[in-house]
């Protein structure tokens, strides 16, 4: 059923629930009427049982309304065949996204073992022979107590080297 609805040879629908239906007249066109596999009777025998048998075949109706049947378990077994393929394709993604991860995690590990390296040790300094003179740090002098004239003195350089300040000179008055 399938193979003819892809073929194009037998049209169907898709209803509100997404699932495909056949038409009757449909299948009619596609199919012809239903015959019924029975031969003709060739004896009086046959005619009886060919008429008790009539009694239990099947209408028309129910022969149309198996042939739905049979059409939509074909096409839910075409989907759980999609479903399936659809499933393993996932499974062949995620173990390909699985193998990028490893990979990707032991570049980075290796990455990090080389940062994380001790770098080589630079070559001992050759010594050379010692030098006749030996370098003394200087050691500053302490500085001798300032006598209360020195202080005076060395305070008056200190305002007389200063600018003028710019506010106004005081005014003497008197004397």
């Amino acid at each position: 059923m399938f193979r003819h609805i892809k073929d194009g040879r037998v049209s169907a629908t898709v209803d509100r629930d997404g699932q495909k239906q056949i038409d009757v007249a449909e299948l009619l066109r596609v199919f012809g009427e239903l015959q019924s596999p029975v031969a003709e009777p060739k004896t009086v025998s046959d005619r009886t049982r060919l008429t008790h048998k009539s009694e239990t075949v099947p209408s028309v109706a129910y022969q149309i309304e198996l042939e739905k049947l049979r059409a939509q378990l074909e096409l839910k077994a075409a989907e759980l065949a999609m479903a399936k393929e659809r499933i393993s394709e996932l499974k062949s993604r995620e173990h390909q996204v699985v193998e990028e991860k490893n990979r990707l995690l032991t570049l980075i590990e290796q990455q990090s073992r080389l940062l994380a390296a001790p770098t080589p040790k630079a070559a001992p300094r050759k010594r050379t022979a010692p030098s006749a003179t030996k370098v003394v740090p200087k050691v500053a002098a302490p500085k001798p107590k300032a006598t209360p004239k020195k202080a005076l003195l060395s305070a008056a350089k200190a305002v007389a080297t200063k600018p003028a300040s710019k506010a106004p000179a005081r005014k003497r008055v008197g004397k």
